[in-house]
């Protein structure tokens, strides 16, 4: 099987008021309200996902939901960047027990 190498990119964006039914929140880290979404793309920057949620939700809680289309995926992954926040105890512990 082919090797599959990913970047995870995060990305907030702040929205004056959220549609209608879209959840919006704030984010203190970088003082935004709104909405964040998190973007899942190959190493030529092809989008391969992308989720938005609310902006109080962390970037680790948005590549969680990001995780259960990947997951099929995760036997020829060898690599995955990501910036200092996905960096966490946390965050490899969720990659250890959903992928194994």
């Amino acid at each position: 099987m082919p090797t599959l190498v990913l970047v995870v990119w995060t990305h907030s964006q702040s929205v004056r008021k959220a549609g209608a039914g879209q959840e919006s929140g704030y984010d203190g880290g970088k003082k935004v309200n709104g909405r964040k979404r998190t973007i899942l793309v190959d190493t030529m920057g092809l989008l391969l996902d992308v989720v938005a949620h609310s902006a109080h939700r962390s970037d680790h809680q948005g590549l969680t939901l990001l995780g259960t289309w990947f997951a099929p995926l995760w036997q020829c992954l060898q690599l995955i960047w990501t910036d200092s926040t996905f960096g966490s105890k946390n965050f490899t512990a969720w990659v250890n027990e959903t992928f194994g």
